[in-house]
């Protein structure tokens, strides 16, 4: 609970709307026949309303450089898992038009044999901001059969390293990119989407039984 007067709480606050501009990336993926999605998000050093397809294409290339999140998701996901589009958009510039890349067919690199399609390994994501509105997570999708026992997860190091690259800021001579969590807030009178980005450093924690790949409520951490 935060407390904004005497007798007034709120109950799951909003982080604060803001002052620099929320990247989106989704990393879309392909296993028998069936889509994966990953999104993270991030906080650039630059102002609301001034990202460029410039610095999409700098996240872009950042994110899958040698200092980059996707190459510590290869070793996660079983060989019969392919990546298939990177998409970068901007929820704070919502009129720059969406950044989409062929990824190729960069395959997992965590062995042969993958679990049944709806089991995952979760990734939280947890910010400064109390409340589900400074929690989220990703559902890290084709899991290798050789890094698990029965529900439970026996080789959690590739995920580790998953979600160190995760947490930390990514950058090049330009532009810096700080990862965060993303919350919306449905305005009941205009009935349209605030949004609003809770951009800090957070901690991610890596949950030893496997989960069940589902969709989040609208509105919560992501």
């Amino acid at each position: 609970m935060v407390s904004v007067s005497p007798t007034v709480l709120i109950k799951d606050p909003m982080p604060p709307e803001p002052a620099n501009d929320i990247y989106r990336l989704v990393l879309l993926g392909e296993i028998l026949g069936c889509m994966t999605s990953n999104v993270f998000y991030y906080q650039s050093n630059l102002a609301v309303g001034t990202a460029t397809q410039e610095t999409q294409i700098a996240l872009r290339d950042i994110w899958g450089g040698a200092q980059g999140v996707f190459l510590k998701d290869l070793p996660c996901c079983a060989n019969e898992w392919s990546t298939t589009f990177s998409l970068i958009d901007v929820p704070t510039t919502p009129g720059l038009a969406t950044l989409v890349t062929p990824v190729g067919t960069a395959p997992g690199s965590g062995g042969a044999g993958a679990l049944p399609n709806q089991c995952c390994v979760t990734l939280t994501k947890t910010s400064q901001w109390r409340g589900k509105h400074g929690r989220g997570r990703i559902s890290v999708p084709a899991i290798p059969r050789a890094n698990v026992t029965g529900t439970t997860l026996q080789n959690s190091s590739p995920y580790r390293a998953l979600a160190d690259a995760m947490q930390v800021d990514i950058a090049d001579a330009t532009f810096t990119f700080k990862p965060g969590i993303l919350s919306v807030l449905r305005d009941k009178q205009t009935k349209e989407f605030i949004r609003y980005g809770w951009v800090v450093s957070h901690i991610v924690d890596v949950m030893e039984t496997l989960g069940t790949c589902r969709r989040r409520k609208p509105g919560v951490g992501k």
